[in-house]
Order: structure tokens, then C-alpha cells, then sequence
């Protein structure tokens, strides 16, 4: 599968509300999705990606750019 591909999977699976809790895990919600994100820190402006619940109060924006590079550290 290409990162397009990926991509696009990713973008039409992860909505607002989408569970992504594993069997060890609690709080991990989507906030938003599709959001824009932006962090002068980070280097990220006005990317597309999303906010996730991590904990019962904390949320992390995860931008598509940092999974496009998890994506490209696997060997396909």
C-alpha cells in the first residue's frame, strides 16, 4: 500500500469520536479530526491531522506529517 493510499484510509477511518485504546490502555479519543494544526515548537503550519485524548484530562495533536513518517519507517 502507498502512503496515498494510507492516507486516505486514515483520513476516512479516523473521525471525531474513533476509539483508538488498545487492551492496555483508556482515554484514547479522538477530539477532532481533520483539524488544522499548527505549532511554531513543532514546525507545523496549518497541517491537516488531528486531536487525541490522552488521559483524563491531556490531548496530543498528532499532524498527518508524523504519520506519513511512521509510515515510511516501515520496510513494505
Amino acid at each position: 500500500m502507498s502512503w496515498i493510499q494510507a492516507k486516505n484510509k486514515i483520513l476516512k477511518k479516523i473521525v471525531h469520536g474513533t476509539d483508538l485504546n488498545s487492551v492496555n490502555t483508556t482515554y484514547r479519543i479522538v477530539l477532532a479530526a481533520r483539524q488544522n494544526i499548527s505549532s511554531a515548537r513543532y514546525g507545523y503550519k496549518n497541517e491537516t491531522g488531528f486531536a487525541v485524548q490522552i488521559g483524563k484530562n491531556n490531548s496530543i495533536f498528532i499532524p498527518i506529517s508524523m504519520l506519513e513518517k511512521c509510515f515510511g519507517a516501515f520496510d513494505l
